[in-house]
Formats: structure tokens, sequence, C-alpha cells
């Protein structure tokens, strides 16, 4: 019976030998388990090896001492291999030739079972390669219609098709190797293959990372890897440069790959800059104006400045201005004069688009006889090359600013609109529009909300991704003349200074995926308080000072200040801790969920605060007739110091 075991397995051995490479006769085999993949990884001692790969795992009849074993099978390796000379090293590796292929083996021996895994490194066939000309969807993409650009980097082959597809035309992503990683943003792909057919042998998790590594080695790209089959990647292809994160596993393989936006803008100069150099000068220069060589047709790249100009017309409802076309002095005058006056005219047509009433704009062209540079050189032959604006009237009369004033999103349709009485907002300050991080609680009068859809062939636009739409408004949103505080949780925060009847405008872009919200919240009136005497309790240091009570203005390490008719003090620090002293002698410490009461007193010239478990003292000293010093013992180490002016 034992013999006839031994032949049965070995005649399964032989019909294994089309494949594996070497034809190895043991005795005593009692069962044979083979496994084959067309390209795998086997490690030595020093690196990892990658190609077609066995793997052998052998059950033997009876026991026998490992060493021997080892020695046994070993030797007829060798044999088979044809060079006796042969010798397994530490750990049982060998490298050797066999009819012309290289290969790495790894022998394991045990007392009943010994294991082989050979991997012939030479002679493999890549199956991945670049240039898609269409996405390989599967049935379920084609079915849901699923569209998108073509990333060229994208690898492609017959074997796989595409089971997850999704394009965003800008976003910004951090892609990490191990402790490597690199910032990149621009247009954004995540692309998912899967085997059409997926056998034991056709294992993607190590031929599609080295197909693909080996792909991007060939275009001189920078290769990070983060494990034997993940890597982050940056490439020069086609003229676009690529920054992107691969990752193959059994079935499937994925890439994330952002085509990076290489575009740099040129300063453009916000509506209140231009106001102030037109009431300074009468004129200015309008940056970020390029036409193409030769030509009076806008670039793209002029849609900030042309924003820009619209923005200061729409805000001051009485300015006229004149759009002046300048050249330098190459070419011929009288050309320079006809183009300057077309470029001129073009930039009049621009601003009448973005809804500046034309009977507001003259243009004219005064060729190459205004130079403000030499034009000797190439610097100062660019500066000749100018737009600029010059008032000829007005530039008085305020619009006020309303939620209408900030323009969608060009494809974006309005989806709804709500409009409340009143309004509460909360603003995140942030980096890098505000020093420190802060909160801060707005109440509004009204507040309004437009919900917009980024509209494509009648559906909401995925492809736009939430990171464009903030992008779009933090380029925007100055041009407009707003001031940008912050942003958190998709959320751009800004704020309009005057929105034309000295009332601050505040609001906030909440963007998603192709949908986004404007909202704007209105202030009440200012209303000055009424003058009424100093408080009684207060120590006669403080006399200069009119009053408590008004409107202060606050500067210093506090947030914020508020003195109201009846109220000694309320300050509020920036970890939320307020405090309120009342005409009573009462007094209010910490935040609105969790306050403490107490009583406060003068003594020797202190404001003290008597609080359980919270104590302090708060000193006030007068500066001039109207400003005084607070500082607050409390809380922290040291002195909170706040200057409050009128």
């Amino acid at each position: 019976m034992l013999r006839f075991l031994v032949l049965f397995y070995l005649a399964i051995g032989s019909a294994c030998a089309t494949t594996f490479p070497l034809d190895l006769k043991f005795e005593d085999i009692q069962a044979i388990q083979q496994t084959h993949q067309d390209y795998a990884m086997l490690k030595d001692l020093k690196q990892p090896h990658y190609g077609e790969y066995w793997q052998l795992k052998y059950t033997f009849a009876t026991k026998q001492d490992a060493k021997q074993r080892f020695a046994q099978m070993s030797q007829l390796i060798t044999q088979a291999v044809g060079d006796p000379s042969l010798s397994f090293e530490r750990y049982g590796y060998m490298r050797f030739e066999h009819a012309g292929e290289e290969y790495l083996m790894q022998l394991k021996a045990y007392a009943k079972t010994a294991n082989i895994e050979l991997l012939r490194s030479s002679g493999y066939q890549t199956f991945l390669d670049l240039g898609m000309k269409a996405w390989p969807l599967n049935a379920s993409l084609v079915k849901k219609g699923v569209e998108a650009p073509i990333a060229a980097i994208a690898p492609v082959s017959d074997e796989v098709e595409i089971k997850r597809l999704k394009h965003k035309r800008y976003d910004e992503q951090t892609f990490r190797a191990s402790k490597y990683s690199v910032a990149s943003k621009g247009q954004y792909w995540i692309i998912e293959y899967g085997l059409k057919n997926y056998n034991q042998h056709n294992s993607l998790r190590y031929r599609a990372a080295h197909d693909y590594r080996t792909l991007l080695a060939e275009q001189g790209a920078a290769v990070h890897m983060d494990g034997n089959s993940d890597f982050v990647f940056e490439v020069e292809y086609e003229g676009v440069h690529y920054v992107g994160k691969f990752a193959a596993y059994e079935k499937s393989m994925s890439l994330k790959v952002i085509e990076e936006d290489t575009f740099s803008q040129t300063l453009v100069l916000s509506p209140d800059r231009l106001k102030a150099q037109l009431d300074a000068r009468g004129q200015v220069t309008l940056e970020g104006i390029y036409f193409d060589t030769d030509r009076a047709t806008l670039k793209k790249a002029s849609a900030k400045a042309i924003l820009a100009a619209a923005s200061l017309m729409k805000h001051y409802s009485d300015l006229v201005l004149e759009v002046q076309g300048h050249t330098d002095d190459q070419g011929d005058d009288r050309y320079n004069l006809d183009l300057s006056k077309r470029r001129a005219a073009t930039v009049a047509e621009a601003l009448t688009r973005e809804g500046v009433e034309a009977s507001r704009l003259l243009s004219r062209g005064v060729g190459e006889t205004a130079p403000v540079a030499d034009n000797g050189s190439r610097q100062g032959r660019a500066k000749n090359r100018r737009v600029e604006l010059h008032r000829i009237s007005g530039g008085d009369e305020i619009s006020m600013l309303g939620i209408d004033f900030i323009k969608p999103l060009p494809n974006a349709r309005t989806n709804a609109q709500r409009h409340y009485e009143h309004g509460e907002l909360t603003v995140h300050h942030t980096p890098p529009y505000a020093e420190i991080k802060k909160v801060e609680t707005i109440s509004a009068a009204s507040h309004e909300i437009h919900e917009y859809v980024i509209d494509r062939k009648g559906k909401r636009d995925m492809h736009f991704s939430r990171t464009e739409i903030l992008l779009n408004y933090r380029n925007i949103l100055p041009m407009l003349g707003a001031r940008l505080l912050g942003e958190y949780q998709n959320t751009l925060y800004f704020r309009f200074d005057d929105r034309g009847d000295q009332r601050p405008l505040y609001g906030a872009i909440k963007a998603y995926d192709g949908l986004y919200e404007v909202q704007v919240y209105t202030l009440d009136p200012v209303e000055k308080a009424p003058s009424v005497p100093p408080v009684s309790v207060l120590p006669e240091g403080i006399a200069c000072t009119p009053s408590f009570a008004g409107d202060w203005r606050a500067r210093g390490d506090l947030s914020h200040a508020y003195n109201t008719q009846a109220s000694a003090a309320l300050l509020e620090k920036m970890q939320a801790v307020r405090l309120e002293l009342r005409d009573d002698g009462s007094m209010t410490l910490g935040d609105d969920r969790a306050p403490e009461q107490g009583q406060w007193s003068i003594e020797s010239g202190k404001i003290l605060l008597h609080g359980d478990p919270q104590q302090g003292s708060v000193t006030v000293t007068c500066l001039d007739a109207g400003k005084m010093l607070i500082e607050l013992d409390i809380i922290s180490d040291q002195p909170a110091r706040l200057v409050l002016s009128r």
C-alpha cells in the first residue's frame, strides 16, 4: 500500500512538472500540495525578490531527523538543477540559474514535512500599461452612467476593470508612506480596479505594484514605498505633475491621484484697496489682467481682477470710471494704439457682464504714449502693458450689501431661499486668518440663507468638491471686499466691516460636494448709550473716565469687553471665562453653563471678587480721558490685561 501511495503522488508531481521548473523526485512521499502565482514575493536575507512563484508542501510517510532530511533533499535539488556544486546558505536560501532563467529557492525540512518555495525572477511579462483612452468600467458603473475625465497617469489592462470611480475637479490631499508625506492640490481621482477573472495564480498584490512602479520609474518618478505593495509617487507625465498613492491587494488595486494645479495667481487688489488708490490718485492699475499675445482676448486668469473691479463699482453705485489700455513700444505705433483701444473695450465689456451698468463705463486706448517704466528691458515692457481705471466722477454713494451681492458660482442654480427675523452665527476664527483660534457667537437682527446646487446635465455635480467650492470663495470674497475670519468643518466664515450703513455683515459658506449654502447675518443698528453718572462705588483713581457705561472697544488679550447701562463691566476671557459686575455689589464669574455667583467690593484701589471656589481681583487704572487699563488677576498665573477705549 505504501509503495502505491509513493508512485501515486510521484505521478502528480510529474503532472505538475510542466509548470514547476524542476523535476524533483523524493522518496517516501505521502502527499504533495502545490500552489502557483504568476507574480509574488520571496525575501532572502538581504532584500525582497519578485517574480513567478511556486510552493511545494511535502508530507512524508515516516519520520526522519530534520537535518538529515534537509541534507538529502538539498542534494537531490542540486542534481535536478544540474549543478552539484551549489549549496544552500543560511536559513535554506539558494540562488541559481536553470535553463537560462534566474531563480531563488528556500528549503525548509522537518521530521515528517518539508516546504519548498521557488521564485523565477527573470522572464516576467508585465500586464499593466499607461495611455488609457477610455475608462474600463464594469457593467454596474456603465449602467449608472458614471463619467469622469481621463487621468492620463492611470494604469490600464485587459485583465482588470474599474469597479469604483470618483472624481473631483479640485481637492487637497496629503499622501503618506511610512514617515514620508506629501501634500498636493488639484484635480483628484479615486480609482478602484478589480480582476475580471480571479484564480489562485493571478493575484494582483505584488505584480500590480511591480508593474505600475516600473511604469512610473520609466517616467522618472520618485517612489516612496509603504510596505511591499503600497507606495506614494510623484511624477511628471506628458507635461503634467502628478502626486498619488497606489495599493494592490489579492483581487483588486486602487489609485488615488492628483493632477496638480500649478497656476499661481498674481496679486489682485481688493475693492477697498482699489478705492483707496482711486481716492488718493484718481487712478489705479488693475493688476492681474492678462490677454492672449497680440490679441484683445482676456485669459481666464483675469477673472479675479475683473471681479474685484466689478465689486467696487457695485458697492459705490455712483462711481463712473474710464478704462484705459496701454502697451509697450514694440511694433507699429498705430497697431499698438488700436490694440490698446480693443483691450480697454474688452475689460469694460467684461465688467458689464458682471452686472456693472454700461453707462458708468468709458473705454480709451492710449497705446505706447504713457509708459510707467523703461521699455528697454523685458521687465519694463511688462509693466507698460497694463490696464488702468480712472475716476470720472462719483465714489461717495454706498450701496447696501446683502446676500445677493455674493454671486453664485458658475452653473449653480438656486435650490432654496430662507429668511429669518433673528439668528445666531457661531464664528470660528482660525489661522491663517486669525492669529489664534477662538469662537465667537454673533446675534443678528436678520438671517438669510440661499442654497445652491452645482448643476451638470440637470443633476447635482458630485465632481465639484466641497474643497473646490471653498477655494472659489476664498478667492472671491476678498475681491468683494470681505474679510475672511476662519475655516472650520467645511465652512468658511467672513465679514464685511460696513455693509453700507455702518453695520457689519457676517456670513458663512457651508460646502458639500456639488451643493453649498450662503448665509448672511445682519446685526442690529448701533445705538449710543445715554450718558449716566459714574458708578458711585468706583475708587477715585479712575474718576477721569466719563463712565463705565457706554460702548467700549477692546485691545489686549481678552476677546471682548462690553459695558451696559446697568453694569460696571462685563469681560469675556479667551477660554469663555466671563466676569459681570453689577451695581448692587453682586457678580457672576464663569461661562453660561456653570457660572459662579459672588460679591465684589472696592478696597485700596482694587475691585475685589469674592466667590467660591474662584477668587481674584481686578485692578482698574486710568490711562487718559478715554481709556482705562483693566488687569484680571484670576484664572491664569499671569494677569490678563485689556485696554478699553471709547
